[in-house]
């Protein structure tokens, strides 16, 4: 199945007043992403200027919803603590190229 991951910062300012545990943080959060990109388990990744501010956008895969979640709850940025907040959506549909 692939899931919609929304990483939302803890604040509007972020990431312009981010501080160096955040900072620190988000490496290790680029780095998880990068490694599970790596895997073949996420499509693609990264930070969206939208409307609201600035947040994280990840595409991903994972067997059912149970492992989405654990796949979330170790992000860096989650798993620390941070007042970062998160929203999951699994997509009824996708389509990709095939793979060779």
């Amino acid at each position: 199945m692939h899931y919609l991951f929304r990483l939302l910062p803890p604040r509007d300012t972020f990431p312009s007043d981010m501080t160096p545990r955040e900072a620190e943080a988000m490496q290790a959060h680029m780095a998880y992403w990068t490694r599970l990109m790596g895997e073949g388990r996420v499509s693609g990744f990264g930070p969206v200027a939208g409307n609201e501010g600035v947040y994280g956008l990840a595409v991903f895969e994972a067997p059912d919803d149970a492992a989405a979640e654990a796949v979330i709850a170790a992000d860096p940025v989650l798993a620390d603590g941070l007042c970062f907040g998160s929203v999951l959506h699994r997509f009824i549909g996708w389509n990709q190229p095939a793979r060779a």
